[in-house]
């Protein structure tokens, strides 16, 4: 599917026509992406290559406090309110997470770095990064409790007018969590993104799905890594599946909370590649 070229906003976990006021910097993402620094910069993933498959898991985060009726209406609740700004898990979605990290760990046996490396050829070297919203880092946390965590402002949801999607400053979120909770240098302090009347478009996140796995596929964080796990949003998944291997999503299916799909990826000649996409079983 060709995302790059259409103009939609993401709204409500769909993709829907035009209604809203779309972000006007749409054709000034490649520049704007040219001020990024390293270890996201295009000078380390732009250059063609081609790289060895890694296993991948992407996982949509557990079902939040937005993600329920109003209780007062029964309604769906309105994103708009900054009642809703970044709001966590409620108790199902925490225990939907630990029960999909069970189900993950007894596939893939998870090896900690710290771990003596002697200890077999079954466990996984592993990766593990999270969308910055607190109902993602709520969600990695749960499902991988042993597991160091790095937080990257590219995974997050689509983000403009929506309050969910507004995300806490770096030094608040690193009050809320512990020490095994990393934070890239793409989470800044101050939400510089998101905005109150404008909202990003399909293009926009398709960018930033590009080149995070451009940078998982060869960057130097994830080297040596045989398994990559990324918590992220039903959106920013969707706009992934639909851009690199749309049958995934054959028949309009969405992305539900705590889904996982795992696959392969890799880089071919310079382009992404995700292969062997399936729903986790």
């Amino acid at each position: 599917a060709d995302l790059s070229q259409k103009r939609r906003i993401c709204d409500r976990g769909r993709f829907a026509e035009t209604t809203g006021k779309p972000r006007k910097e749409d054709d000034k993402v490649t520049q704007q992406n040219n001020q990024l620094s390293t270890p996201y910069s295009p000078q380390m993933i732009s250059n063609p290559s081609t790289t060895k498959p890694k296993k991948i898991l992407f996982i949509r985060h557990g079902v939040a406090l937005h993600n329920l009726p109003d209780p007062t209406t029964n309604l769906p609740p309105d994103l708009t309110s900054p009642t809703l700004f970044d709001p966590p898990l409620c108790r199902g979605g925490y225990n939907h997470a630990v029960q999909t990290g069970n189900r993950i760990r007894k596939k893939y046996p998870l090896r900690n770095d710290n771990a003596d490396r002697n200890d077999g050829n079954d466990s996984q070297q592993h990766m593990i990064l999270s969308s910055p919203l607190t109902r993602c880092i709520q969600t990695t946390l749960a499902a991988f409790p042993s597991s160091p965590i790095l937080v990257h402002d590219d995974l997050r949801e689509a983000y403009g007018m929506h309050y969910p999607d507004k995300r806490r400053g770096v030094s608040e979120l690193r009050s809320f969590f512990p020490r095994d909770v990393h934070f890239d240098e793409s989470v800044t302090e101050v939400d510089e993104g998101w905005r109150e009347d404008e909202r990003e478009t399909v293009r926009d996140v398709a960018t930033r799905v590009e080149r995070f796995l451009k940078w998982v596929a060869i960057g130097e964080a994830a080297n040596g890594k045989n398994l990559v796990v990324v918590v992220s949003h039903g959106v920013w998944i969707e706009v992934c599946l639909e851009l690199f291997c749309p049958r995934v999503l054959d028949g309009g299916r969405r992305v539900y909370n705590c889904d996982v799909f795992e696959g392969r990826l890799k880089m071919e000649e310079g382009k992404v590649i995700l292969e062997n996409m399936r729903l986790f079983a």
